[in-house]
């Protein structure tokens, strides 16, 4: 599963900035390099699964808002590769604390997560014999 994909990519960024930043070819090609932007898009997800992984069960039915704008941010950061701006290591920074806080339980997807709360329908049952002693037969001890 992934969490953004190009198409979200070039909504949130641009197309002229992302074939900046992914069009390697010489000459240059002019166009998004698909394969670049897919490596990114992979490294992202492998960073935010592995915070999530504890909490949620992977793969998530749907990506929460939160994750794709996370895995946005994140590819961005990789794209730049070290060309960010103070704006684009704070959007990396934030997706990362954000990622460290769902992890933690500090945060929440509102998603179901993978732990499965005990039920409090069940009791321990008592077996054996009753009391031997109690106030009333040790009164006149």
């Amino acid at each position: 599963m992934t969490y953004a994909t190009q198409g979200d990519m070039v909504t949130r960024y641009g197309e002229d900035q992302l074939i900046e930043l992914t069009d390697r070819a010489d000459p240059p090609a002019g166009v998004i390099d698909a394969a670049i932007m897919a490596a990114a898009l992979a490294d992202a997800d492998a960073k935010i699964n592995a915070y999530i992984s504890r909490r949620y069960t992977l793969p998530l039915a749907e990506t929460p808002a939160l994750l794709r704008q996370t895995a946005e941010a994140i590819s961005y950061f990789i794209l730049s590769r070290g060309r960010h701006s103070t704006q684009d290591r704070e959007a990396y920074d934030d997706a990362l604390k954000q990622l460290a806080d769902l992890g933690t339980g500090a945060a929440t997807l509102n998603i179901p997560t993978g732990e499965e709360p005990a039920s409090s329908a069940a009791r321990a049952a008592e077996t054996g014999p009753g009391r031997v002693f109690s106030r009333d037969s040790l009164k006149g001890l």
